[in-house]
């Protein structure tokens, strides 16, 4: 996965789209920091954490540009 953010943090960067670049950034050192977040590290329960984990990931995924979006659901195809 990280490979596949960085590759594509690349080709933006290469079209001039800086945005995209930045968020794709921001996603992968939130993918990265995921097991540090307040939210998983207070999760006391199995439950706790994959709700604090979804919502989390929820919080990464929404921030993402619509174009990058589509990109990575082009991959479930």
């Amino acid at each position: 996965m990280f490979s596949r953010i960085a590759g594509m943090g690349f080709a933006a960067l290469q079209k001039g789209d800086t945005v995209t670049a930045a968020a794709l950034a921001v996603f992968r050192d939130g993918i990265r920091d995921l097991p540090q977040h307040p939210s998983i590290v207070a999760a006391t329960t199995p439950a706790e954490l994959k709700t604090a984990m979804t919502l989390r990931y929820k919080e990464l995924t929404d921030a993402l540009p619509l174009s990058v979006k589509a990109a990575f659901q082009a991959l479930d195809k």
